[in-house]
């Protein structure tokens, strides 16, 4: 069995029971849809991922069921279970549409790729309608592609401005952050902006066209501290325009 079906029916089966039975979440069973997040729903998961549940709820039954629960860490609680790492929270339906209006990357990564597990609620299938009707995936698609753009029309005024080492590598680092979630918009393919940018980014067709180019640009990260280095800073830009003029 390949390990991401592993463990969807880890998921399935054996986790979504356990959070639908905490003592918290029974009462309010017919009010919460049980979903799978991160890794193992885009299929990107390895042996040693963590399998995350969110427990989706409008926000009058989140503020009845948060404080009942003693979370572990911050807003999650992370355990094992059959011996697999498993972490599950607790998320408003009106928190993640805001999120989602708003663009943010994780909060698209997460709730445009879930998977339901158990939505006896219909909050996972209003989620999805919600992410339909406000047509979320072109709005973002649109709002990475211009990102792209400005980044680029303001990176050699930085470059050329920022005396400090760090400071270059900084504009450096969001120029290349950018450029990978332009290119998984572009390919249409989860970006997970917190653990794995790279991998998921270069995951798809123009991703593994570019590959060579980002490998590139992040060897020039060193060299881009170094003001003096004129050829350095060249060949970073003449870099971030093959990537853009490939992704456009």
């Amino acid at each position: 069995m390949e390990i991401t079906e592993k463990f969807y029916a880890f998921a399935k089966y054996v986790a979504c029971p356990y959070v639908r039975n905490l003592d918290a979440v029974k009462p309010y069973v017919y009010s919460v849809s049980i979903i799978l997040v991160g890794s193992v729903a885009t299929g990107i998961c390895t042996p040693d991922s963590d399998v995350d549940i969110c427990i989706l709820c409008p926000k009058k039954v989140y503020n009845e069921i948060f404080p009942k629960i003693e979370w572990n860490n911050g807003k999650y609680m992370e355990l094992t279970i059959s011996g697999i790492n498993t972490r599950y929270y607790l998320e408003s339906i009106e928190d993640v549409c805001e999120g989602l209006t708003k663009l943010d990357d994780l909060t698209f990564y997460l709730y445009n790729y879930s998977q339901p597990l158990d939505d006896v609620s219909g909050a996972h299938k209003n989620l999805k309608k919600f992410i339909s009707e406000q047509q979320i995936v072109a709005k973002r698609k649109k709002y990475v592609h211009n990102s792209m753009l400005k980044r680029r029309r303001a990176l050699t005024k930085y470059l050329d401005s920022y005396m400090d080492p760090f400071g270059r590598v900084i504009v450096a680092h969001d120029t290349i952050r950018t450029l990978l979630r332009a290119i998984a918009a572009y390919d249409n393919i989860p970006f997970d902006p917190k653990k794995h940018p790279y991998i998921t980014a270069l995951a798809g067709q123009t991703g593994e066209f570019l590959k060579p180019c980002m490998d590139d640009l992040m060897n020039c990260l060193s060299k881009i501290t170094d003001v003096k280095d004129v050829e350095a800073r060249k060949q970073f830009i003449a870099l971030v325009d093959n990537c853009i003029t490939a992704i456009t």
